[in-house]
């Protein structure tokens, strides 16, 4: 499987994930994952974002993160280098004490 569909195929999963997720019929769901699970019950209203291509994701359904990484952001998303969103570190060294002063309700990060 080619690097190119393997990340459609995972952009399709979280589109649809967090569609649902979002969604106005908010009931507890949950997740598994590699360290257990986790049961959400609420919409998210405070989201911090490790990851561009999860930031693409979040600008595309309109939710507003409160905290990112900003270095190296590409063009398409350079309105979040704007100084209402937190800057939260790199993607090699997220800034952990910046990510709690936020208290999130969602961390959402890149998955290599």
């Amino acid at each position: 499987m080619s690097k190119s569909h393997a990340l459609s195929k995972v952009l399709a999963l979280a589109t649809l994930t967090l569609s649902t997720f979002f969604s106005a019929t908010s009931m507890a769901k949950t997740y598994t994952h590699s360290l257990g699970e986790i049961e959400i019950d609420q919409v998210p209203q405070r989201v911090v974002v490790l990851g561009q291509g999860s930031l693409d994701l979040l600008d595309e359904l309109g939710v507003e993160p409160v905290g990112l990484v900003k270095p190296l952001m590409p063009h398409f998303l350079s309105k979040y280098t704007a100084d209402q969103y937190q800057s939260v570190g790199t993607l090699q060294e997220p800034n952990f004490e910046a990510i709690f002063m936020l208290k999130p309700d969602l961390i959402m990060l890149r998955v290599a």
